[in-house]
């Protein structure tokens, strides 16, 4: 009937200016699930209400005008094609979190800084200082602050160079065991 209107994409009932200008507290919404909610205390916050397993649920964006028309729109569309692929959005949104934070949880630094605690009853006070003092210097500048899962060999290899090609100041190349497969620092996930 009308073949410039997508089925799929919800009417359009705000607009920036009327959100500027926007006190009245309630739900104002814009379609397809997303609102403004506007509180007594006049805080604006973003929410889509949307129905998962017959249950209805709500997924917050954020507080409006931090979090634009353009943005909530943005989010509520990509909530509504994991809804349409089958997946709930704020499960996947969950998901995400705990990724990142267990990808934040498991940078070189910190796995380094727990195998050399590991390591610490084995070793004198002067080999843990300098191999400390080697990664602070060497490695951890430039992947320190990285995920374990997201640092390539060919990263580690660089960094390994460098650490041979600069010495320990002994006359003999070397430094910190940072290659996997020597039984020193471990390359994998750590949990």
């Amino acid at each position: 009937m009308y073949p410039h209107i997508a089925l799929d994409t919800p009417a359009r009932k705000l607009t920036d200016a009327k959100l500027r200008t926007l006190t009245t507290p309630g739900k104002h919404f814009d379609g397809g699930g997303l609102y403004l909610d506007v509180t007594k205390a006049g805080g604006r916050y973003w929410r889509m209400k949307y129905r998962r397993g017959g249950k209805e649920k709500l997924m917050a964006f954020g507080v409006y005008p931090a979090v634009s028309l353009k943005d909530a729109r943005d989010l509520a569309a990509a909530a509504r094609k994991a809804l349409q692929a089958g997946d709930d959005p704020a499960e996947l949104r969950k998901a995400d979190k705990a990724r990142v934070a267990h990808e934040t949880a498991n940078t070189l630094q910190a796995v380094a800084a727990d195998w050399m605690k590991h390591q610490a009853s084995r070793w004198e006070t002067e080999t843990a200082d300098r191999i400390r003092a080697s990664l602070e210097a060497d490695v951890f500048p430039t992947l320190g602050a990285r995920a374990m899962a997201g640092i390539k060999p060919g990263e580690v290899m660089a960094a390994v160079k460098k650490i041979e090609a600069r010495g320990t100041g002994r006359g003999r190349p070397g430094g910190p065991r940072v290659a996997a497969g020597q039984g020193h620092l471990p390359l994998g996930s750590h949990a």
